[in-house]
């Protein structure tokens, strides 16, 4: 009887580890889910639209997700799609920010960098 009771209370261990690991994944999920609605506030046109697709697509993968292993290896996709789709946004609103700071000769950055284009040999 004791090695059944052992086995019993394995058993709920192993449960309440699961448990803890599918609330741990889903508050993981909707951190990212939230920053990529952040980022997409920021963004305009077709990158907009992009995350906010990439958003739909992520919860649709989630809400029908039943298999506790399966949804791990969702949970991994989930973080390269969306480090990839934020990084590679993040870059674009710097490079967009970068280009108008340099548009703008009044500004500090803006002179100094005219000076340094000036300065340049022919």
């Amino acid at each position: 009887m004791s090695a059944l009771r052992t086995y019993k209370a394995k058993l709920h261990e192993i449960d309440d580890i699961r448990r803890k690991q599918a609330q741990t994944r889903k508050k993981t999920n909707s951190i990212i889910i939230s920053k990529m609605g952040n980022l997409a506030t920021q963004l305009d046109g077709d990158a907009r639209a992009l995350i906010e697709e990439d958003i739909e697509k992520i919860k649709g993968m989630f809400s029908q997700s039943t298999n506790p292993s399966g949804a791990e290896i969702e949970e991994n996709e989930l973080i390269t799609i969306a480090f990839e789709r934020m990084s590679d946004q993040v870059v674009a609103l710097i490079e967009a920010s970068e280009r108008k700071i340099l548009r703008q000769p009044g500004t500090r950055q803006g002179r100094l960098t005219l000076q340094r284009v000036s300065s340049l040999p022919i």
